[in-house]
């Protein structure tokens, strides 16, 4: 920062020079003058970039030379001295824009301060300068935005205006897509499609993972991707914090879940990744057994979720397992397979591009053990009527025949027209109808027939028969 110093007493001048060490605090003195004629030409010939003046001096007074200097295009900081305190030159002070107004004799405590007020506010008008606008909030997603790309050097005034603090203690960067409703308003700025915030505080981050963890047991459609937690502030850290929560929303092809997840250092080591001909033999000797295809199909999902891969790499390696299984069984085993045959569906995550692959694996086992729809289909009903009165899920059945959970409904559904929920109420309600006709309760039937809330049975029993189970008593008597 350079300071000019314009004031018609030679002493007073020295005294300004040494009574602060002025490089010290980042200031150079770069001119001096005895009066404001002589200072108007300093200023518009050096443009300084602030302006130490006297208020009381011949030819030109200081607030003349201010105005003067402000009509020539002179946008610094003045910083006026005078020997009185004066109400209008105050006033008139304020009106051209003086960072401060300093009654002699000055100490050195005041002018420092006036100073560092005088530094601030430029370095804050270069910077809404620079980002051509006078909106606060934008200004500060702006720069907050710039600081995360690393595009701008980190320095007091930034702080000033983002509301950053390098006191804090704590620290941490979040990465969100999806809709968080009021989980955390101070959203900082946007960066491809994902909002941006700096959490500061070690106060502030315990409540922010408080209000994450109920958030995703209200709402499970966000995902959240975390830096790690920095401990002491730096000229970098943010571009660091962002770098890490980055690296995490990389692979969003593998974590489309739903959720939170933490940047983990892996000290620039790949996980391998799978060799495609074990895996399709693997999934081959599965199929060929009809073993649980879901067994290798996890592995390998979990194999690709810790590689360090992006989307197309991992999309590469599945297809060409896929096609390497598919051609073996309808070349070798000259199985006959409806559907894609060397292309899947189009999938936004790698939990969904697997669970399609399991669907096509499964059509394959089916039609290799001449287990056609309607043979599964056969055993899903018969267990629902051997196990109605259980709390039966359809991954829990999935798992006992040894298929996919998705598969399984599609089975039951082409077979009967009904999902499996659909398929299982209609079960339990058909018993129940059985049951209500003895002298038992109502809330013993519905609990022997699976359901254990009494509200929930009624409502599902009304939906099936139009009309509630004790109504439907009462008709019977």
């Amino acid at each position: 920062m350079k300071l000019l110093i314009i004031d018609d007493e030679p002493l007073v001048r020295q005294g300004l020079k040494k009574l602060i060490p002025w490089k010290k605090h980042g200031i150079e003195i770069c001119g001096e003058a005895a009066n404001g004629i002589q200072g108007l030409q300093l200023i518009m010939e050096i443009t300084p970039d602030i302006v130490l003046l006297d208020i009381r001096m011949p030819g030109m007074d200081g607030l003349e030379t201010a105005k003067k200097a402000r009509e020539g295009g002179y946008t610094g900081k003045f910083i006026i001295l005078s020997g009185y305190t004066d109400f209008e030159y105050a006033k008139k002070a304020i009106a051209l824009g003086v960072s401060d107004f300093l009654v002699k004799p000055v100490d050195e405590d005041e002018l420092l301060a006036a100073m560092e007020k005088a530094v601030k506010d430029l370095e804050n008008d270069r910077i809404m300068l620079a980002y051509k606008t006078d909106d606060i909030l934008e200004l500060k997603r702006k720069i907050f935005g710039d600081l995360c790309e690393g595009k701008l050097k980190w320095n007091p005034s930034i702080g000033q205006i983002t509301g950053i603090a390098s006191d804090k203690g704590h620290y941490e960067l979040v990465l969100i897509q999806g809709n968080t409703g009021k989980l955390y308003q101070e959203i900082m700025t946007t960066v491809d499609s994902c909002d941006v915030t700096l959490i500061q505080g070690k106060q502030s981050i315990m409540k922010f993972h408080r209000e994450l963890g109920k958030h995703h047991d209200e709402d499970k459609t966000a995902l959240f991707f975390l830096s790690g937690i920095r401990d002491v502030f730096s000229d970098r850290m943010i571009n660091e914090l962002y770098s890490q929560a980055r690296a995490t929303w990389r692979k969003l092809f593998q974590l489309r879940t739903p959720g939170r997840y933490v940047y983990q250092h892996t000290h620039n080591q790949k996980t391998n990744l799978p060799d495609t001909k074990e895996s399709s033999h693997m999934i081959c000797v599965c199929i060929k057994n009809g073993d649980n295809i879901k067994s290798p199909m996890t592995a390998l999902a979990t194999q690709l979720c810790d590689a360090d891969a992006n989307k197309d790499e991992i999309v590469g390696i599945l297809q060409e397992i896929y096609i390497n299984v598919v051609s073996y069984f309808t070349k070798e085993q000259k199985i006959k397979v409806s559907g894609p045959l060397l292309n899947l569906p189009h999938s936004d995550s790698l939990s969904e591009y697997c669970t399609n692959m399991e669907d096509e694996f499964t059509k394959i086992m089916a039609a290799l053990h001449d287990r056609p729809f309607e043979d599964i289909a056969t055993q899903i009903c018969k267990i629902i009527e051997a196990e109605f009165h259980q709390p039966l899920k359809l991954k829990t059945l999935a798992e006992k025949l040894g298929y996919n959970p998705a598969y399984l409904g599609k089975v039951l559904k082409q077979a009967t027209g009904l999902t499996f929920n659909e398929y299982l109420d209609k079960t339990r309600i058909a018993h129940a109808k059985v049951l209500l006709e003895n002298n038992i309760s109502i809330t013993s039937v519905a609990k022997k027939c699976g359901y254990q809330s009494l509200d929930y049975f009624t409502s599902v029993y009304k939906k099936h028969e139009g009309c509630t189970p004790s109504a439907y008593r009462n008709r019977l008597h």
